[in-house]
């Protein structure tokens, strides 16, 4: 039996060597987006370096193959340092990229013998996951998540629309009218191409500006959220990665959506809209536009993410169980878990 051999990285030149071997087992195993090598070095080139998290990048070997990878960092609440997914910055789901479900198990035990920090808050993780089933296991279970899709099974995006229950899909109609009396109503993609930097700065900026109400401290409002997108974008929108939309009234811009692609599925990390425009619901709009457009080009699963609301609600037709864990290397640990935990119920209002 072959002992695996388990590498904690701790920067990028430590990554960077095994950038290509990450490349194909994403394409062999990889579940989401989530995991793939391009979104993680964006991440660690912008915002843990901006925001000075410290990386924490498990690999897995047997007889020198790549078979496994968990991208954790570590970033200070207090003094301490909390272990968490890369992304937990943008609500990224946290899952390792691995070969098979015991590989993840043994990842995750090593973060928790072999990581530098003071407790674990492992957020976003679904149940069905590898590190759903490892983290039941090895973590405490902590606030309970939902995440939304849509499984595309009509034929053409209009067939999905016209399938929809008659009030919803005549309240749509009416404000889509109301709508084309401001103006001609158009929808422009970028997909498989260059995705215009104005576009996206202009994305960026409506969800900046809503985040300075209601969301202080996240992830729009850091001087990393620029480049990061810059980053992504740059290469994965003319490799087909990336989908940038915009939904136009006449030459106004009123909603914005950005999704991540992995091989049939839409991630949607990010939709935004004017303000101005808020009474004829374009955010509804946009999601309309967008599920039809992804039917009409083959893909078969419209990810809506988590943090449900009542328009993910009524567009779905599948829920994904989900939740934060924790963990810890010792008592105190554990003690400070607890009460992070408090903390993170009091802040969410519950």
């Amino acid at each position: 039996m072959l002992i695996p051999e388990i590498a904690l990285l701790t920067s990028e030149a430590e990554v960077l060597p095994l950038v290509d071997e990450w490349r194909a087992l994403q394409t062999a195993y990889g579940n989401s987006a989530f995991t793939a090598p391009d979104l993680f070095l964006a991440w660690l080139r912008t915002y843990a370096k901006e925001e000075g998290w410290t990386l924490q990048l498990l690999a897995l070997r047997k007889n020198g193959k790549l078979l496994g990878l968990l991208p954790l960092a570590t970033h200070r609440v207090a003094k301490f340092r909390v272990l968490c997914g890369y992304g937990a910055c943008l609500s990224f789901p946290c899952d390792a990229l691995a070969d098979a479900p015991e590989t993840a198990d043994i990842l995750w035990q090593a973060a928790k013998e072999k990581c530098a920090y003071d407790f674990a808050w492992i957020a976003e993780v679904l149940d069905s996951s590898h590190s759903g089933k490892s983290l039941q296991r090895l973590g405490a279970r902590r606030r309970g998540i939902t995440f939304y899709s849509l499984d595309l099974s009509w034929p053409t995006g209009k067939a999905w629309f016209d399938s929809m229950p008659g009030k919803w899909r005549g309240k749509a109609l009416r404000r889509f009218k109301h709508l084309e009396k401001e103006g001609p109503v158009s929808f422009d993609s970028y997909y498989k191409t260059e995705i215009p930097r104005d576009v996206l700065h202009t994305l960026l900026a409506q969800k900046k500006a809503w985040s300075v109400t209601h969301a202080p401290g996240s992830f729009y409002l850091s001087p990393a959220c620029l480049p990061f997108f810059e980053s992504i974008v740059e290469t994965g929108g003319p490799q087909g990665t990336v989908l940038l939309s915009v939904l136009l009234c006449g030459s106004n811009p009123i909603s914005w959506s950005l999704r991540l692609c992995h091989g049939q599925t839409l991630h949607g990390i990010v939709i935004t809209h004017d303000p101005a425009w808020a009474r004829f619901s374009p955010g509804t709009q946009m999601h309309i536009h967008s599920i039809q457009w992804a039917i009409d080009n083959g893909f078969k699963t419209y990810d809506f993410m988590s943090h449900g609301n009542l328009q993910k609600e009524e567009l779905s037709n599948n829920v994904s169980g989900a939740a934060d864990y924790s963990f810890a290397p010792n008592f105190k640990g554990r003690i400070l878990a607890s009460l992070y935990a408090l903390y993170r119920r009091k802040k969410d209002g519950r």
